[in-house]
């Protein structure tokens, strides 16, 4: 818009986003000229811009009309609307609105990213054409979408001085490098308790599995009603202090390999096991279930439940008061209080709520997740106070953010979670998954708040203190995660899931003494399962042990493909400098997960060592791109600022190199990978003591000398005394 000067006011994106999220219409924005992007800039940054057009987009609407493009009553349904409806074009709102400027905002508020703007230039080269020809229509501007501009310039708008014509520009500065790095990724999923061939005695308690119920007739309307029935229980079972509940997701994994009943149970550590079916259509069914001791292999209890779909409420209460007396339970009465209360008494919100549950439990993609955000969303429509409808909305919504990378997706389940919260906070599904959307937005604080605060309601959970262990590290508290990991074990010594966590966070402060006996404690209670031997390849990389690293990734690739296996597979290649096979390893990973930036980037340095140097700048580029997205709904994640702060040193930037770098540290200040990445930053920007006195710390605390000898990143620091006389003494220390 225009000041009083007449100048044009030109909003930079990072200001959009935020007025966009607030529904803000003044903005106070910056006053001056935009200057084009290079041409590496303009085609290596176009995914994290597509959501900044979005935002920008919402301002302009907004100028123009002077009405927000989707009015609600709460942020929350603001968003729904967002992700459901298009917005009614800004010249129907505004007659004086020229329609052809009108599409240039429609097209900025496409739901789809692919449908946006390309970049910013592309949008600004839209804006300049129009301002040329202001009477140019719709269909012929739609037609005239330009190549990318090569060249910097300086860029004002002299609009005519119509009201309708206040419009910004938009300031982009996205800075991009080489990527730095190989990262090596640690997989997740003794301290105490015995490993009995994994299934503990029911002298130490009641761990129980709940196995998804068998479908017998019509498949289609009893799937969804069936996976309620075994998600109601489980959410009940949860919250009692006498039951050890294996996790849905952990059960889910194991039934699919079609392991034996004895075998399942050693897998995921339980005693006692709860299964059966559901026979019927959609006017009535019939439930059987049946409880089976482990460690006889004998069925301790079985019972019939009749029933119809549209009673599901009163099933799930009668089938969850048997099995509790079946079990021996003996809930307190605050316990009873919290377990006997309906989710919803609103039976159609309740049926859209399992279909929502069964389509995110059994989908893997987009589209399943977008599918069950929509289901969700019905069932909040029938039943605005379901605060369970509004978990699954946040659950549905941070797999299209992590699917994505799109920002609005984190937005929507920050808000989604919230409300929940709002509406029940006796609920621990509902803090864990508050917990979950705090910790993916960088809000560590808050994310351990939520999650201590769910383990005060289901203290059993050792999936809640394997979260609280995360959220520690995350916010750089190193001993309270280590304390949080030690009770997710001893919660459930059986599960090898704690094993792994609490294996990786001795793994991330370097301590492998203490990480490989974990590891080796998974492959003890699960043999099958190849995140054991992937993790153990993983202390072998980091000690520098390469050749015996190979055969661990090997053996976990022959269980179960995965990207970041054949990644680090490709690392331990990269450093005995087989540079062909480690790109083909990266290159796997990548086709496998295309929007990871740490893979992205491992492929990069892959190409550019091996001298494919446009190759290399490609993956670079996207890299960089996906960096920057993560970055937008993480601000504070270390390993995102320690990858920048290499970038920045690669591309002779020292200020903005040390600053990235010292803010990674302080953030995660025992993290040894972020002190290895300060000796390369200082390396390559010419301050050798300072990256000795850095390296020496990551080599105290267990980071392998020998990869130091072979990173062609220290190379001006391979060249000087000091290194080999350091080197040397962790080499030896190590043997």
């Amino acid at each position: 818009m225009r000041d009083k000067h007449g100048r044009i006011v030109v909003m930079d994106f990072g200001l959009a986003r935020s007025l966009g999220e607030s529904g803000l219409t003044q903005t106070g924005a910056l006053v001056g000229t935009l200057e084009y992007m290079s041409p590496e800039q303009a085609l290596g940054s176009t995914l994290d811009q597509r959501s900044d057009i979005f935002s920008v987009g919402l301002i302009f609407y907004e100028l123009l009309t002077g009405k927000t493009p989707y009015a609600a009553d709460t942020a929350i349904a603001s968003l729904m609307k967002r992700t459901r409806e298009e917005a009614r074009s800004a010249s129907d709102v505004d007659a004086s609105v020229p329609k052809s400027l009108s599409a240039i905002v429609a097209r900025c508020l496409e739901r789809e990213p692919a449908n946006r703007y390309y970049s910013a230039v592309e949008l600004l080269q839209q804006l300049t054409t129009w301002e040329a020809n202001p009477n140019i229509s719709a269909e012929t501007l739609s037609q005239m979408i330009p190549h990318p501009i090569i060249r910097r310039s300086r860029f004002s708008l002299d609009l005519p001085g119509k009201s309708w014509m206040w419009i910004a520009g938009a300031v982009l500065v996205i800075v991009l490098a080489t990527f730095a790095g190989r990262t090596l990724l640690n997989r997740t999923g003794t301290s105490s308790g015995e490993i009995a061939q994994g299934i503990p005695s029911l002298k130490h308690g009641k761990y129980v599995a709940i196995l998804p119920l068998k479908k017998v007739g019509d498949e289609k309307a009893l799937g969804y009603v069936a996976d309620g029935i075994q998600e109601a229980l489980a959410a009940k079972l949860f919250q009692l202090k006498e039951v050890h509940l294996a996790s849905s997701d952990a059960v889910d994994k194991a039934v699919a390999r079609g392991l034996p009943l004895s075998k399942l149970a050693h897998e995921l550590g339980v005693n006692l096991v709860l299964q059966g079916s559901v026979q019927g259509n959609s006017e009535k069914l019939r439930v059987t279930l049946s409880l089976d001791d482990a460690t006889t292999g004998k069925r301790v209890w079985s019972q019939e439940f009749p029933g119809a779909p549209g009673d599901v409420l009163a099933l799930e209460d009668q089938i969850y008061g048997t099995v509790a007396t079946a079990l021996a339970l003996k809930p307190t009465d605050e316990e009873q209080a919290r377990v006997g209360a309906h989710p919803t008494e609103n039976v159609k919100a309740y049926d859209l709520y399992l279909q929502g549950q069964n389509t995110l439990r059994n989908g893997h993609s987009q589209d399943a997740y977008r599918q069950a955000v929509g289901l969700f969303e019905q069932a909040i429509d029938k039943d605005s106070t379901f605060a369970l409808a509004y978990t699954g909305l946040a659950d549905s919504s941070l797999r299209m953010y992590s699917e994505s990378k799109e920002s609005i997706w984190a937005q929507k389940a920050t808000l989604a979670a919230q409300q929940a919260e709002r509406l029940s906070n006796n609920l621990p599904e509902v803090h864990l998954s508050l917990g979950s959307v705090y910790s993916a937005t960088g809000k560590n604080a808050e994310a351990v708040a939520e999650l201590k605060r769910a383990l005060e309601l289901a203290p059993n959970s050792d999936e809640a203190y394997r979260n609280l262990g995360d959220a520690y590290f995350r916010s750089g508290q190193s001993d309270e995660a280590i304390a949080a990991f030690q009770k997710a074990v001893d919660a459930n010594s059986y599960n090898w899931s704690n094993h792994i966590s609490l294996g990786n966070a001795y793994w991330r402060l370097g301590d492998n003494a203490k990480a490989l006996p974990e590891y080796q404690k998974v492959i003890e209670i699960a043999p099958d399962n190849p995140i054991g031997y992937e993790n153990i390849g993983s202390v072998y990389l980091r000690e520098g042990k390469w050749s015996e690293a190979i055969p661990q990734y090997q053996k976990a690739l022959t269980l179960a493909p995965d990207s970041p296996t054949y990644s680090n597979l490709g690392t331990a290649y990269f450093f005995m400098k087989n540079y062909d096979q480690a790109t083909k390893m990266y290159e796997k990973a990548v086709a496998m997960t295309p929007n990871d930036e740490q893979l992205q980037g491992n492929l990069g340095d892959s190409y550019r060592w091996s001298g494919h140097s446009d190759e290399a700048a490609a993956a670079y580029s996207k890299a960089i791109s996906l960096a920057f997205q993560e970055l937008q709904v993480n601000p504070r994640s270390a390993v995102i600022m320690g990858d920048l702060g290499l970038l920045y040193a690669k591309k002779g930037d020292a200020a903005n190199a040390l600053q990235y770098t010292q803010q990674a540290r302080a953030i995660s200040p025992d993290d040894v990978q972020s002190m290895y990445s300060e000796a390369q930053v200082k390396t390559m920007i010419g301050k050798p003591e300072e990256a000795l006195k850095a390296l020496r710390l990551a080599l105290e605390k267990g980071y392998p000398a020998q990869e130091a000898w072979n990173d062609p990143e220290l190379q001006k620091l391979q060249a000087l005394p000091q290194f080999s006389q350091l080197v040397n003494q962790f080499s030896k220390k190590n043997r």
